[in-house]
């Protein structure tokens, strides 16, 4: 009886360490979700102040200086991302949709913030894509708020691009009767209304003198545009 006493001690001691085995793992993982969550906290709290303070002050002098302040909104799904949409016009023949977000990554170290950018139809070539990590427990405002200005910066040259084109710009070029020259609506002084159609000139100078003979330089190279079609710039 002695040595099966003995016996079972032994197994109830096997089960006794494995079961502090568990207790301890409970305890770790416990641990660990308590950190998880102090992480995820400050990851939100963060995320949200990064984009009050740093990215949308900046964003909104960006539209400020195109007048179109309407345009910039919150991501209806993502409180920490702000979108910039930008109609097609005349002047900038294309859909663009730019997008500046906050997230983290998996283990919640790092904040990563991302700069997305999209122009339809594409006909010229562009950064889409950048992302700077940052880590939770060192955050830089002086660094993020650089790289911000500089993602800006670089969405402008190439907004201002969509400008200068051909293949964005075809449906503005136009002959400028008095130069005789191919040029865009967008860069004439002045522009007026002749037998039904509106002619573009360089300078007001290049108008008054097509209006003392206009005859004179009608000819059949130059690509009328109907008066009703108005320039809007």
């Amino acid at each position: 009886m002695e040595e099966s006493s003995s016996f079972v001690e032994r197994i109830q001691a096997e089960v006794e360490a494995a079961e502090q085995r568990i207790r301890k793992l409970r305890e770790e993982k416990l641990q660990d979700f308590e950190q998880l969550r102090a992480r995820h906290e400050k990851s939100d709290r963060e995320s949200e102040r990064i984009v009050e303070e740093i990215i949308l002050p900046r964003m909104q002098q960006l539209v400020s200086v195109f007048g179109k302040t309407e345009f910039l909104e919150r991501d209806s799904r993502d409180q920490t991302a702000l979108v910039l949409k930008f109609p097609q016009t005349v002047r900038f023949p294309a859909r663009t949709t730019l997008r500046m977000s906050v997230a983290h990554d998996q283990e919640i170290r790092n904040l990563l913030i991302h700069y997305d950018l999209e122009i339809l139809p594409i006909f010229i070539q562009y950064n889409r894509h950048a992302q700077l990590e940052v880590p939770l427990d060192a955050i830089d405002d002086q660094k993020i708020a650089t790289w911000v200005e500089e993602r800006l910066l670089d969405f402008t040259r190439t907004y201002l691009e969509l400008e200068f084109a051909d293949q964005y710009q075809k449906d503005n070029l136009v002959t400028e009767p008095v130069a005789g020259l191919r040029v865009s609506k967008l860069i004439c002084e002045a522009n007026c209304e002749y037998q039904g159609h509106r002619y573009y000139f360089l300078t007001e100078k290049n108008k008054e003198q097509f209006l003392k003979d206009p005859s004179r330089y009608i000819f059949a190279e130059t690509i009328k545009e109907p008066a009703s079609q108005s320039q809007e710039k």
